[in-house]
């Protein structure tokens, strides 16, 4: 079975709720079901853009707004070769405020591509420890860093529509209600593409 259905996906969420561990998963998960999916994570492409391996520190001002809105741009520019590649697009960044998940929304809408968005939802004390025990992760969080992400004023995060996801448990349940929703967003998929093998 091959298909060109095109999504664009955005998994969101504080540091250390699991986004990456998920994306890839994702990506995994399309790949198998033959749908050619790119992965961007936001962590990435800003060590890609500042020229150093993805493990190394970024000094303090790879993270000033002027370079950050680099990285905003260069993430868009690669969703739109994707768009153009017939790849579905899975993004990866905090996007914990309300205008960027707007801006998310708007660029699948621009694109004309079926926008799917997922928000992790952890409790404090479990981010806390995953971002302790990171290790080797393209990610420069630190707990401070992550207890800031949580002081922001609940104005700005603005109300969560997306599809919200438990990302307490393991790797696998957390997977589950993702893998559920994509079932049902692939289904008419599969069974059009069944029908025209037997014609």
């Amino acid at each position: 079975m091959n298909n060109n259905k095109q999504f664009f996906i955005s998994i969101a969420g504080f540091s250390g709720s699991g986004k990456s561990t998920m994306a890839k998963k994702l990506q995994e998960y399309l790949q198998d079901n033959n749908i050619d999916a790119i992965l961007l994570r936001s962590d990435v492409i800003r060590k890609e853009l500042w020229g150093v391996d993805i493990h190394e520190k970024l000094p303090e001002a790879a993270y000033e707004w002027s370079f950050t809105e680099k990285v905003i741009k260069e993430t868009e520019d690669r969703i739109k070769i994707a768009k153009k590649n017939g790849q579905t697009i899975i993004t990866d960044k905090l996007s914990i405020t309300k205008n960027a998940r707007n801006e998310d929304e708007a660029l699948a809408k621009e694109l004309k591509l079926e926008f799917i968005g997922f928000w992790l939802d952890v409790d404090e004390k479990i981010l806390e420890q995953r971002v302790n025990d990171r290790t080797g992760d393209a990610s420069d969080a630190t707990v401070d860093i992550l207890r800031n992400q949580l002081k922001i004023d609940l104005a700005k995060i603005g109300k969560i529509s997306w599809n919200r996801i438990d990302g307490n448990s393991s790797i696998e349940d957390n997977f589950k209600p993702i893998e559920q929703l994509m079932n049902k967003k692939l289904s008419p998929i599969k069974t059009k593409v069944n029908f025209s093998l037997k014609k």
